[in-house]
């Protein structure tokens, strides 16, 4: 049996604010991968300094990514789709070169197929092979 002083909190915020927690999937920032062109993708590491060890696999080129954290420019992130180690964390940006951008699909269209995975015109033209 609750007392006055033991009775259960609830989670509802005061109208007007935003509840103080949210999944991540309703606020997370989708990303693609653009960088490590012609390297098989970009560097994962298993923490976020740059000095953390390597995860041996590679995140492909035109990947998406669901952003967990940002500190910096390191990017914690969880594979939405594409080829590579299902979460990691990445830089966005090496000597002035994008290696993620924001990308405007978002996770929930994604996984509901609402946005599919089309390939965008860019990412297209990166996969397109020379004539043999």
């Amino acid at each position: 049996r609750l007392g006055p002083r033991s009775s259960p909190q609830t989670s509802a915020a005061p109208l007007g604010k935003p509840p103080a927690h949210r999944s991540a999937s309703s606020m997370a920032q989708t990303w693609e991968v653009v960088g490590g062109v012609g390297l098989g993708g970009i560097v994962v590491r298993e923490g976020r300094p740059t000095s953390s060890p390597v995860v041996f696999v590679r995140l492909a080129t035109g990947a998406l990514i669901e952003e967990l954290e940002m500190q910096g420019e390191r990017l914690h992130f969880r594979k939405i789709s594409g080829l590579g180690p299902e979460e990691g964390w990445v830089s966005v940006r090496i000597s002035g070169k994008d290696l993620c951008v924001p990308s405007s699909r978002s996770p929930k269209a994604l996984e509901n197929g609402g946005a599919s995975l089309r390939e965008t015109p860019a990412a297209a033209s990166r996969s397109e092979a020379p004539p043999a």
